[in-house]
């Protein structure tokens, strides 16, 4: 009987010793694919939606979070960069941009990794002091190399190649040099943020990927211009990305 009870016992303290936190992201507005693209990789992360959390109850939930990702959405407000003028070129979700900033800041105290998709990627480098083009074919078009970005009837994602640097981190997460990608932007980085480095790019020139300048063994700082929540049954690869972050948000946890 005591050898039971004894054998119990141990086996309840291995279960407890055992069991992981579970891992929480910091985010500002979700979405089902976004949802479904961590649930490729761990079903058990969860994020919380800081548009909807209670201002009160901040603190609290910043501190379990072991990561940031910032997904697509509308665009960012030029008065963020300097251009307020622009304004008219953009649909904008002011307060999200407030609380996303707020995001970046606290990642960045705590050293936490994050990944930009899209407004993701922009709100990244507008963080960081970098410029943004208010609208490409307004401003950013390319007359030798013509690619587009959007659909211009904005119904469905235009598939474009982007040239992956040999010299970046991405390169050693995808494995590979040139890849397609889903593309729905109007936007795009004009001036890179002196603490961030070209991670790819589309033939026209557009910054397709950007990572933190000295490395994402210093700091872990991906953003990419597509959706790969959107194309990574397409594109397979764009589940490492996802893999890769993951990895980095254990790390966090366990330190």
């Amino acid at each position: 009987m005591r050898h039971l009870i004894l054998i119990s016992f141990l086996s309840f303290c291995v279960s407890i010793f055992c069991q992981t936190e579970k891992i929480y992201i910091a985010t500002a507005k979700t979405n089902k694919n976004i949802e479904q693209y961590l649930k490729e990789v761990d079903p058990s992360i969860e994020l919380i939606d800081f548009m909807k959390v209670d201002k009160r109850k901040w603190n609290v939930n910043l501190k379990k979070c072991s990561g940031l990702l910032l997904s697509g959405g509308f665009d960012i407000h030029p008065k963020n960069y300097g251009l307020d003028s622009l304004e008219t070129f953009c649909k904008t979700e002011i307060e999200r941009d407030k609380i996303e900033l707020l995001l970046m800041n606290n990642a960045m105290n705590d050293s936490l990794p994050i990944l930009g998709i899209c407004r993701g990627m922009q709100l990244m480098n507008v963080y960081f002091g970098g410029q943004l083009c208010v609208d490409i074919p307004t401003f950013c078009t390319n007359d030798s190399v013509i690619v587009t970005h959007r659909d211009p009837k904005e119904q469905n994602d235009v598939i474009h190649p982007v040239v992956i640097y040999t010299n970046s981190n991405l390169y050693k997460i995808l494995g590979v040099g040139q890849t397609k990608v889903n593309s729905w932007h109007h936007q795009t980085i004009s001036e890179l943020s002196k603490k961030l480095r070209i991670g790819a790019t589309s033939p026209d020139g557009i910054i397709e990927a950007i990572e933190w300048k000295e490395g994402l063994d210093k700091r872990w700082i991906l953003g990419v211009q597509w959706h790969p929540e959107r194309y990574y049954t397409e594109q397979p690869e764009n589940l490492l990305i996802l893999k890769e972050f993951v990895k980095q948000l254990k790390i966090v946890q366990l330190n």
